[in-house]
Order: C-alpha cells, then sequence, then structure tokens
C-alpha cells in the first residue's frame, strides 16, 4: 500500500514537470530537462563548430582494419579541442545574466507567457540557477579545456590502439613528424596528442621545430589577400548570413524565442539576432566543456530551432573557409602537397601529425572535393537542404581530425598500395574511391597531382575565375597565332 502511495505521487510530480507555466499560445512546445534521450539529445548534432567530439566521433574501430593488409603510414590534420571563448566573446556571454534576471522577473509576474511554447518549470529552474563562471576570465583567451585536452588525448589512443605496429610504443625523431600552430590551444592539443600515444609527459621528449607564424603549411590563410578580402566581405551587408537573418524562417525564430522568454509585449522588445546568437553560442560553449551535463541556455530552444541556427552558421563557413569562395579551393595547397609526399615516399618517417583550427580542416577537405553539395548552400533555400554534406557539426567540431592512412596489401593483384580516408574517426567517402572507402594510391595521386606537381607558391592563392581567365587568355592568342601562320601561308 505505501508502494502504491509513493507510486501515485511519483507520477504527479512527474505530471507536474510537464506542465508548462501558463498563457497564449505562440510557438513549439518542448521541455528540455524532461527529454527522455539524454544525455545525448538530437539538437546536441546541431551546435556547428562549437560541438563536442564526443557527440560526433565515431565508435566502430574495425574501420581500421584491412584484411590481408598492413598500415604503413598515417597523416593527420587535427584541430585544436574544445577551447573557452575570447574576451570579447566571455564579455558578451556574460550579459546573459541580465537577460536571466529579467526572464525570471516576467514568468514570476506570469503576465505575457505563451499557452503553448513557454519554459517548463524545471527548464525555468535551470536558466534561472544559470550564472557565468567568473573563473572564466580574459587569462584563458581561447585557451584549452580540460574536456578538449581529454578529446585529444582520447583520439590518440584510439589510433594506438588500432595501428600499434605503426606508432609502436615510444618516440622517436626520424619515425614521428609533429608541428604545431602557435597558439596556446594548438600546443595544447599537441602535448595530449602526445600524452595519449605514449603517457603523462611525453611531449617533453619530442623534437618539434617551431613553424613561422606566417606559413603556408599551416597558415596560408594571412598570405592570401584574396581569402582575407573575401572574409572582409562576409563580414559585410548583402551577405547571405544578413539575407538568412531576414528571411521569416529567421525572423519566426526570433520572435518564438523572445516570446517563449517572456518578451511578448511592451515596453519589451523582441530579442534581436545578436542576443539569441549569444544563447545558442552558450549553450553550445557549456555542452562541449561538460558534455554530460545540461546547458539551461539549451532549454531557450526547440530542437528545429537548433537546425536553424546550425544552417545560419553554415552559411558563413561555407562562404568564408568553403566552396562559397573560388579561393578556397587551392588554398589548401602545401598542405595537400604534404600529404601526397608522405604518402607516396618510402622513408623510416611513418607518422605525420599537425595540430591547427578550423580553417584548416575546411581548406583540406575543399582541396579534397568533399562534402560538395550540387545545389550550394544560400540564404533561400533552407527548407532544401536538411540533407545536405556540407554540415559543420558533422565535419568539423572541436578536436575534429582528417586522417589518411596507407596501406600495403601484398595479395591485391591490381595494385599493392592503398590509402583510406577518415575524418572523425569514421570512413571519409570519395565517390572516386570503392564502396568501402579503399583508394589506390595511383588514383589519390592522379586526382590530386596538380597539388602535388604544381608550385604551391604560385596556386594556392588563386581561383578558378582567374585560371579560366588565363586559359582563355591563352587559348585566344594560340588561335591568333594559327590564324595568322594561315593567312601568312596563303599570301605566300
Amino acid at each position: 500500500m505505501v508502494f502504491e502511495k509513493l507510486q501515485v505521487k511519483f507520477i504527479i510530480v512527474f505530471l507536474l514537470c510537464l506542465v508548462p507555466i501558463k498563457a497564449e499560445g505562440c510557438c513549439e512546445d518542448y521541455c528540455y530537462e524532461c527529454d527522455t534521450t539524454t544525455p545525448f539529445r538530437s539538437q546536441y548534432r546541431n551546435l556547428g563548430q562549437r560541438n563536442s567530439y564526443d557527440f560526433i566521433k565515431g565508435f566502430n574501430y574495425q574501420i581500421y582494419d584491412m584484411p590481408g593488409c598492413t598500415a604503413q603510414k598515417i597523416w593527420t590534420l587535427v584541430r585544436h579541442g574544445t577551447r573557452y571563448p575570447s574576451p570579447q566573446s566571455m564579455l558578451e556571454l556574460e550579459k546573459l545574466e541580465n537577460l536571466r534576471d529579467e526572464v525570471v522577473r516576467l514568468y514570476d509576474e506570469n503576465n505575457s507567457l505563451p499557452a503553448i511554447g513557454s519554459l517548463y518549470k524545471n527548464d525555468l529552474q535551470l536558466i534561472t540557477e544559470w550564472s557565468w563562471d567568473k573563473n572564466i576570465t580574459e587569462r584563458y583567451d581561447e585557451f584549452l579545456t580540460v574536456s578538449g585536452w581529454n578529446e585529444i588525448r582520447d583520439l590518440a589512443m584510439v589510433y594506438k590502439s588500432v595501428f600499434p605496429s605503426l606508432i609502436g610504443d615510444s618516440y622517436s625523431a626520424e619515425k614521428f613528424h609533429f608541428r604545431h600552430t602557435d597558439y596556446q590551444r594548438t600546443e595544447g592539443t599537441f602535448k595530449a596528442f602526445a600524452e595519449g600515444l605514449f603517457g603523462e609527459g611525453a611531449y617533453n621528449h619530442f623534437t618539434i621545430e617551431k613553424l613561422p607564424k606566417l606559413n603556408m603549411l599551416l597558415n596560408p590563410m594571412d598570405l592570401c589577400q584574396k581569402y582575407r578580402d573575401n572574409i572582409a566581405t562576409q563580414n559585410g551587408l548583402g551577405t547571405e548570413m544578413e539575407k538568412f537573418r531576414n528571411t521569416a524562417i529567421f525572423q519566426k525564430l526570433l520572435a518564438d524565442v523572445s516570446i517563449k522568454l517572456g518578451y511578448a509585449t511592451p515596453p519589451h522588445q523582441p530579442l534581436d539576432s545578436p542576443t539569441v546568437l549569444n544563447i545558442y553560442e552558450m549553450c553550445r560553449f557549456e555542452k562541449a566543456w561538460y558534455p554530460l551535463k545540461p546547458s539551461p541556455w539549451c532549454a531557450a530552444l526547440t530542437p528545429s530551432q537548433f537546425k536553424i541556427l546550425e544552417y545560419h552558421e553554415d552559411l558563413e563557413l561555407y562562404m568564408k573557409t568553403s566552396y562559397g569562395a573560388d579561393v578556397n579551393l587551392k588554398l589548401s595547397c602545401t598542405a595537400m602537397d604534404d600529404m601526397l609526399t608522405h604518402l607516396s615516399t618510402n622513408t623510416t618517417q611513418s607518422v605525420v601529425a599537425y595540430f591547427a583550427h578550423i580553417d584548416n580542416i575546411h581548406a583540406l577537405l575543399t582541396a579534397m572535393g568533399a562534402f560538395r553539395d550540387t545545389v550550394p548552400l544560400r540564404s533561400d533555400n533552407f527548407d532544401q537542404m536538411g540533407d545536405r554534406k556540407w554540415k559543420t557539426s558533422e565535419i568539423c567540431p572541436f578536436s575534429s581530425n582528417v586522417a589518411a592512412v596507407k596501406y600495403n596489401c601484398p595479395n591485391d593483384v591490381q595494385e599493392k598500395e592503398k590509402v583510406k580516408f577518415f575524418l572523425n574517426q569514421k570512413i571519409l567517402f570519395l565517390d572516386w574511391c570503392d564502396g568501402n572507402g579503399v583508394c589506390n594510391l595511383s588514383n589519390v595521386m592522379d586526382k590530386y597531382g596538380e597539388f602535388n606537381r604544381g608550385d604551391c607558391d604560385q596556386i594556392f592563392c588563386s581561383d578558378s575565375s582567374n585560371n579560366s581567365s588565363s586559359s582563355n587568355y591563352i587559348n585566344k592568342l594560340i588561335l591568333m597565332l594559327v590564324l595568322l601562320i594561315v593567312i601568312t601561308f596563303l599570301f605566300h
């Protein structure tokens, strides 16, 4: 009898959790804290470039096995692990405390809340108890976090477990080649990777040559004026991002989030784009820092709204760092050349690893022709692009990594040297390789021969339009010369 009463009480409490706090209708009804798909809710796959690696990485380690083959070489490019925000972002995110206070006040007054789509009690409690962590100050300007260190260390441990004979048990400068950009977060990422391979403090025994600040391998962006001009253009007016913010889809998102948080009637103005984007930013940073804990500001958004905000950022990165601008197609020329040279030469150096940034991952994948949609991302085609290939959440979370592994397959009668590409511990499928992602090394060299045979100093900052113009000019010149020869011959 006592047990039955306890059951009834539990059901009543659970139902109270499901009852939203009152008012008139507005939008999608969703309880974040009550979502039973914890700890990995569906929207955690829509957090863009701030996504936690734990939500995206693959877990099937058998993909690295090639029956009858032996892994001989690995080349990998790794984005830094989860980091803290920049000082400017810290200041903006800390202002959410003011929004928190106003939301709590409006819910206490209970005068302007929607009947459908308002915050559930548990979600309101999460926001009420939230505050900016005062330990996160400008001193930690984009520093690697503990979760970021752990992501990278675990990644290295996976590599060691699936390629034990290739990596071995100890470091040697002849076998390993590591480099990182000149930032705390990438240096820390290298150290975490070294620890994952060979234990605590292993990085102290590594030989690392410091790259100059400006270098073609890991920082071609700062050496390319066309790239910087495109970034400036994309930060200006009339961009696809700005157009998307003015669409009915995005404006409805702003209105619905405003109403949900109590900003429905005067004197309150609806929340603007920067505020809603900061809500999204705080949500995803906290999920990257603490993947197993709920983030209070995630409660302000519904799963469908995460997809809209994800697309907004995808538009930005597509235009700035990938197929949206021709200058990005060959920006990673030196890195591609480095990868191809490593895979195609027989040297004692068997492991190459570089630690850099999201721009590097995007540039490399763009040079490879990976994740290219037949229809480009635009401000007016959100509804048609739900199944797009270019999705930063999947491609480039924190700690994202591209790996190219060369295998020797002595029993293959066609070609003994094979290459398999991986992204975030999953097979990176390219349409010119076989259905298992296995490519012939000769095909890899042919497909990307432009980068290996060309002069990267000349082509890395070029774009297809320029190449097309040059080609047309040369073709016209040749045609004129042929006509001149023909006319000269006829008159003689």
